[in-house]
């Protein structure tokens, strides 16, 4: 699923401020009513080719009914509307774990990533494009999962179902991982290398520590970008019962409230974050809803 994003020019453009824009049919895809966001949706396109606005809001509504009907599980017409707009980033997204075993998913493959390969003529297109099976599997349900859990009284036995399906996507991933090894970031880039990562942020604590050296190797070269690497090694901390380095593990106290595991030397934990190109913890917490004051107690 995308969204609208404009940058706000301030301050005579030497700032800028990304807004996105959520449109009724986003919000009917985010309460899981698909076939109103679909409806939302067509309707916005009908009134942008009438009106001539932008091709691009068109492309985004267009891609967003394919995305609603990929996730209805109703393939022809996924396809159908995908064809109508295809670009890279729509071959990572997760709402079209359902149409990946289908064969029409190849020849959509093929013609979107044409220009893609033709930018990276070094790239691997058999490694990418098993990267980027790899992502959408990692993060295939998480929306659904939301979408249960957000509905007072909800279904418990289908959001187990669908965290049993995951952890098994999880474990075909790893598999596949272990048989290709991490490549040079020369034949797939970093950002396809992340996605190998983020699997193994998503396993188990034995996992994690296995690829640990690994993964910092890649850090160190510059093969993954440092923040995936800080991650690895908070997570790894906290599951271990020690207090986290850089500050980017949160849970829920018992209040209810979104707080931070405990941290090392939390006063220089800003200074750690920058080296590692996060953002300060300030700014973290808020995307968590939780405002953070440093307290020396």
């Amino acid at each position: 699923m995308k969204r609208l994003i404009i940058l706000l020019l301030l301050t005579s453009g030497i700032k800028a401020q990304m807004v996105i824009i959520t449109t009724p049919g986003d919000s009917a895809m985010n309460c899981g009513n698909y076939a109103l966001a679909i409806s939302l949706f067509k309707d916005m396109v009908k009134q942008e080719r009438k009106t001539a606005n932008d091709s691009v809001v068109a492309d985004i509504d267009m891609y967003n009914i394919s995305c609603a009907y990929a996730r209805m599980n109703n393939k022809d017409s996924a396809f159908a509307w995908l064809n109508r707009y295809c670009d890279l980033d729509g071959l990572k997204d997760p709402d079209y774990y359902n149409l990946i075993d289908d064969p029409r998913w190849i020849q959509v493959r093929e013609r979107a990533s044409r220009q893609y390969f033709k930018e990276h003529p070094g790239y691997n297109k058999e490694k990418v494009f098993a990267l980027w099976r790899i992502d959408i599997q990692d993060q295939a349900f998480y929306a659904a999962i939301k979408i249960l859990t957000n509905v007072p009284g909800y279904d418990k036995e289908a959001v187990k179902q669908l965290w049993a399906k995951k952890d098994s996507l999880n474990k075909v991933n790893l598999a596949k991982i272990r048989e290709m090894g991490f490549p040079p970031k020369e034949e797939v880039g970093v950002g396809n290398l992340t996605s190998m990562i983020m699997v193994i942020q998503h396993s188990t604590l034995d996992v994690q520590k296995e690829f640990f050296p690994a993964v910092k190797k890649m850090a160190d070269k510059g093969d993954i970008r440092k923040e995936i690497f800080a991650l690895l090694t908070d997570r790894i901390l906290v599951s271990e019962g020690k207090k986290q380095i850089y500050g980017s593990q949160v849970k829920t106290d018992s209040t209810g409230k979104q707080v931070f595991f405990p941290m090392e030397d939390e006063l220089n934990v800003n200074k750690r974050r920058a080296e590692m190109g996060l953002e300060p913890i300030e700014a973290y917490a808020k995307r968590f809803g939780f405002e953070y004051h440093y307290d020396p107690k």
